[in-house]
């Protein structure tokens, strides 16, 4: 492509001079400033009555004393009893024989092992939690259900 030529050079207008500046007007001086009122005072406040003093309590009437219990009468002692007379001894029993002693048939007992306990314990707490487990896992399925 061709070069561009350069635009020839043009020369300046004259510059305008500029207007006289305009001098400022003799400031304005701020007046005295106001003094403030005087404030006002705030009114004596009003004291409270005489707070009422409570009456005085009446005091009970002094309580009647019971009157003085009446002392029981002095039981009767009963009268000796009549001792009976001596009394016949039986003649003495007949022993039986020794009875026999059985053989030990409690060592199977003691020899047999012990299952352990189980099945007893209380176990209520566990079902109510299992059982809001399947509440709640319906209820989410049912929720489901309903917003699709």
């Amino acid at each position: 492509e061709k070069p561009v030529t350069p635009e020839k050079p043009v020369t300046p207008e004259k510059p305008v001079t500029p207007e006289k500046p305009v001098t400022p007007e003799k400031p304005v001086t701020p007046e005295k400033p106001v003094t403030p009122e005087k404030p006002v005072t705030p009114e004596k406040p009003v004291t409270p009555e005489k707070p009422v003093t409570p009456e005085k309590p009446v005091t009970p009437e002094k309580p009647v004393t019971p009157e003085k219990p009446v002392t029981p009468e002095k039981p009767v002692t009963p009268e000796k009893p009549v001792t009976p007379e001596k009394p016949v001894t039986p003649e003495k029993p007949v022993t039986p024989e020794k009875p026999v002693t059985p053989e030990k048939q409690n060592s199977a007992k003691e020899n047999t092992p012990q299952l352990p306990n189980t099945g007893t314990e209380d176990h209520s707490n566990l079902a109510a939690l299992g059982l809001l487990g399947v509440l709640s896992g319906f209820g989410l399925v049912a929720r489901k259900r309903k917003e699709d």
